[in-house]
């Protein structure tokens, strides 16, 4: 906690735990009326509140409360994985030259840690590979979605157990839900996915559902956007909307590429939980591309550092800016 910020104490105090009075109506601090209690609990209960009160009122709150706080997003990330496809000789680093050597550059340059991942069957690691919750714990899935169901598309679908001997993961937790990395777009304490997740899990109630997500990825609110099966068969939320903060979100452009009445079921999922939004607006760009300029969103963002795509048309300005 202390590391990752959510201690910001001028006087340096959270990396231990501190000495706390029992009962501190009394100044005597004895072996049997002392504790070891955290930076939070330790201020919190002061010389106010009893330990009997403490632990019937506060101490699941707190509990709560901190369990939240640690939860890492996006910018908390410290540590990239590549996917070392070799899938007919045709890897990243050989098909995709170009990329590979300005990407791992653009890295370099500004201290990002990378490796490159074995096992992999598809460049898209993030839709197989498990989610990270907290600095230590990570959400595996089942990795069956329908748009790989097909026999031409086996061999392309990875395995994580093939490549999770490579990782040095601390914790794994597992839900039995299908998902995919794509689908789901996370902040610390909410979790943005399409509907396309009821689809592909027809055993489980809505509710059962939410719930499970709730519980695994230890959020308080799972938010569900309109799948575009028109324009995108995959059902990925990620395409779709990123978090800026725990209470904004950045949606794409809707403005053409989508009808006006699908933009108002997003924007009104969003609103309805509570979260604001910024709107991606190409509005004004003379030659849009709406092929392309909805990839922008998945720009990559670990640290203070921010990676977008530049697809050499006239909306990269004004994606940057």
């Amino acid at each position: 906690l202390y590391d990752n910020n959510v201690i910001s104490s001028k006087r340096k105090r959270g990396r231990t735990l501190e000495i706390e009075r029992k009962d501190s109506t009394s100044n005597v601090y004895s072996k049997d009326n002392c504790i070891l209690s955290c930076y939070f609990c330790n201020n919190h209960k002061s010389d106010v509140i009893s330990e009997e009160d403490y632990k019937k009122y506060f101490s699941k709150p707190m509990r709560d409360y901190l369990s939240k706080s640690y939860n890492i997003c996006d910018k908390e990330k410290n540590f990239l994985y590549i996917s070392d496809i070799d899938n007919l000789s045709k890897d990243l680093q050989s098909k995709y030259k170009t990329f590979y050597d300005n990407f791992t550059k653009l890295l370099n340059e500004n201290n990002i840690e990378y490796a490159l991942l074995q096992g992999t069957k598809d460049i898209w690691c993030r839709d197989y590979m498990p989610i990270q919750i907290n600095p230590e714990t990570f959400l595996t899935y089942n990795y069956e979605p329908d748009y790989l169901k097909a026999k031409k598309y086996q061999n392309i679908k990875s395995n994580f157990n093939d490549i999770n001997h490579t990782l040095k993961l601390k914790k794994l937790i597992k839900t039995e839900l299908i998902l995919d990395g794509g689908s789901i777009v996370k902040s610390k304490n909410c979790a943005i996915l399409t509907d396309k997740i009821f689809k592909e899990n027809p055993l489980y109630s809505e509710f059962e559902i939410k719930e499970e997500l709730r519980s695994k990825l230890n959020i308080e609110k799972v938010v569900i956007i309109p799948w575009d099966k028109k324009n995108e068969y995959f059902g990925h939320s990620d395409g779709m909307v990123r978090f800026i903060d725990e209470n904004t979100v950045l949606i794409n452009d809707y403005f053409k590429y989508y009808s006006t009445e699908f933009k108002e079921k997003v924007v009104t999922a969003l609103t309805d939980n509570d979260l604001e939004y910024k709107e991606l607006d190409f509005s004004d760009v003379p030659n849009r591309n709406d092929k392309l300029n909805w990839g922008y969103i998945n720009y990559l963002q670990m640290k203070n550092i921010i990676i977008l795509p530049e697809f050499g048309i006239d909306e990269d300005s004004k994606a940057k800016e």
